[in-house]
C-alpha cells in the first residue's frame, strides 16, 4: 500500500509507547502532530497518530490508507500518459462490439475525452462572454479604431456603420465560436468517422485500424492511431 511505504520513516524513527520529541511544534501534543502527515513526520509520530487517530474514521474524515491511496489515483488518472492508456483501452474495448456500434462508439470515446471537452469549455465560455455588455463595448471600441486609419471623410461613415451593424457582427462572432465545429478543425474533438465502414476490414475497430500506417491510412484513423494508441505504444516500421 501507498501509504505503507510513506509511514516507514515514522515507524522507524520512533516506537509507538516511546517518547515523542521535536521542533517545538512537537511540544503541543498529538493535536499538533496528528495534523497531518508531514507534521507527524516531523514529530516522530506518525506510528502513534496512525494508531491512535488516523485508523479512528469520523463523519469528516477518512482512513490515512484511503485518503492517501485516493490521492495517489488522483495524480495518476492527471497524467497524460494515463489518459492515452485509458482511450487505447476504450478504442480496444470498442473494437469488441458490433460493427453497427463501432463508429459510434469510437466516436464518443473521441469526443469526450479531456482535450476536446476543454477545448469546447473554453470556447463556449468565449461565446457566452460575448453576451456581456462590457464585452460588446469592447468589440465596438475596437472595431471603431479600424475605423481611425481611415480618411476622415470615410472614418465617419465607417464609424456608423459598425454602430449600426454591430448586433450582427456579434451573431456572426458567436457562430463562428460554434464549440464544436472550431475544436473538429483544430484537432482537438474528431469528426464521426462515416468513411471507416466503407470496407469489411475497417469495421473491426482500433485494434486493426492501428495494426500499420497502412491500415491507419486505409481506415481513414492515421490522427486518431497517432493521438490514442501509437503514442502509447509506438509503431516501428
Amino acid at each position: 500500500m501507498f501509504c505503507a511505504l510513506l509511514l516507514l520513516p515514522g515507524v522507524l524513527g520512533t516506537a509507538l509507547a516511546g517518547p515523542i520529541s521535536g521542533p517545538e511544534e512537537c511540544a503541543k501534543g498529538s493535536v499538533v502532530w496528528c495534523r497531518d502527515l508531514q507534521v507527524a513526520t516531523r514529530c516522530g509520530a506518525v506510528g502513534h497518530c496512525r494508531s491512535t487517530v488516523w485508523s479512528q474514521p469520523t463523519a469528516k474524515t477518512l482512513p490515512c490508507d484511503v485518503c492517501l491511496d485516493v490521492t495517489a489515483l488522483g495524480h495518476w488518472l492527471e497524467s497524460n500518459s494515463t489518459q492515452a492508456i485509458i482511450i487505447h483501452a476504450l478504442d480496444r474495448l470498442c473494437s469488441a462490439l458490433p460493427a453497427p456500434l463501432v463508429r459510434e462508439c469510437v466516436t464518443l470515446v473521441d469526443r469526450h475525452g479531456a482535450f476536446c471537452n476543454g477545448c469546447r469549455r473554453l470556447l463556449d465560455l468565449s461565446a457566452r462572454n460575448l453576451e456581456q455588455r462590457s464585452t460588446r463595448q469592447v468589440l465596438l471600441r475596437t472595431f471603431k479604431g479600424g475605423c481611425s486609419i481611415l480618411p476622415l471623410t470615410y472614418m465617419t461613415q465607417c464609424n456608423r456603420f459598425v454602430t449600426e451593424y454591430q448586433p450582427l457582427f456579434i451573431e456572426t462572432l458567436r457562430d463562428i465560436l460554434d464549440p464544436m465545429t472550431l475544436c473538429t478543425k483544430m484537432g482537438a474533438c474528431h469528426r464521426p468517422r462515416t468513411a471507416l465502414l466503407g470496407t469489411d476490414q475497417c469495421v473491426m475497430g482500433p485494434s486493426f485500424w492501428c495494426e500499420s500506417p497502412e491500415t491507419a491510412e486505409m481506415c481513414n484513423a492515421v490522427e486518431h492511431c497517432q493521438r490514442h494508441v501509437w503514442k502509447v505504444s509506438p509503431f516501428h516500421t
